[in-house]
């Protein structure tokens, strides 16, 4: 196990392809904004990602080494070792949330719109490598405040006030909607056509095109989860709480499989390696924790 650490509130977690480098993206109100990295073999942090100006949002494409980060001027995207790839604009309306495939091959924005009290948000869907020109255009009657690609960049997840919608990218059109008070969070299995969702306070498995949940799991506001992610091979899915607590489900049914508390406080983001093998979760004050499943 290991422990690492990092500054501010760390929001997303992402293993390197061969699943021996972890990078952390952690919230922080402090300049210079970076990404942090570590080689898992020896615990050793590695020379950080720089961000410019004051990111309001990041994402790591794990499997192209990219980042791509949201300020108020605009988008942007660089590589690990700071080399600059492009920018997007701003948009004219604001936009609030990206997300971006894990090869970094499609990049979604979404924007509100302040003028459209019926098409509350705007979701644009690139090609990083022109950014200045979406591929598709989906107006959403939610206040859209998550995106989530499938494996293969074929569906997105659109969530937020409202629900969430499911975005079928080679039709360009919603197979689905489900709709709850808020939607936080939805990932998508690594195959085949099941998704999880955090939505109000419930974890939830639900089955594409056909939305409704399969299974679903309540909590009160103190052990409410806030962040989910999926074992490589699908039968387990861990689910990082507000408590403190990371719990493992039987994908198939809800089943409670195992817990952990490292102690490290509220949790806000979980991650699998690519092989399986290891988990991490990272915490509100920074701090992250790395573990072998082989020997839990």
């Amino acid at each position: 196990m290991l422990i690492l650490s990092t500054r501010g509130e760390v929001l997303q977690l992402a293993y390197s392809p061969d699943g021996t480098r972890l990078a952390a993206w952690g919230r922080t109100s402090e300049a210079p904004a970076h990404v942090t990295w570590w080689d898992l073999g020896t615990g050793k942090n590695l020379r950080p990602t720089q961000l410019s100006g004051w990111p309001e949002h990041v994402v790591i494409a794990s499997q192209a080494d990219t980042i791509a980060y949201l300020t108020g001027t605009g988008v942007y995207l660089i590589r690990a070792d700071d080399t600059f790839i492009g920018r997007g604009d701003a948009g004219v309306d604001r936009r609030v949330t990206f997300a971006m495939t894990p090869d970094a091959a499609l990049l979604a924005a979404s924007s509100i719109i302040e003028r459209q009290p019926l098409q509350r948000s705007l979701i644009e869907v690139f090609d990083p490598k022109q950014l200045l020109t979406p591929i598709h255009r989906f107006k959403s009657s939610l206040r859209v405040s998550t995106l989530t690609f499938d494996s293969g960049g074929r569906l997105l997840a659109s969530g937020g006030e409202g629900g969430f919608t499911i975005w079928d990218l080679e039709r360009g059109e919603s197979i689905g909607a489900f709709y709850a008070l808020h939607a936080r969070r939805i990932a998508f299995a690594p195959s085949g056509p099941t998704f999880a969702s955090l939505h109000d306070y419930t974890l939830a498995l639900h089955s594409h095109p056909h939305v409704k949940p399969i299974w679903e799991e309540l909590r009160s506001e103190a052990e409410r989860f806030v962040d989910v992610a999926f074992h490589p091979d699908g039968r387990i899915l861990a689910a990082a709480g507000s408590s403190g607590l990371i719990e493992f489900r039987a994908a198939a049914d809800g089943r409670l499989a195992a817990t952990f508390d490292w102690g490290i406080g509220p949790l806000r983001c979980v991650a699998f390696s690519p092989d399986g093998l290891t988990c991490a979760a990272g915490s509100a004050d920074g701090r992250i924790v790395v573990w072998d499943l082989d020997d839990n």
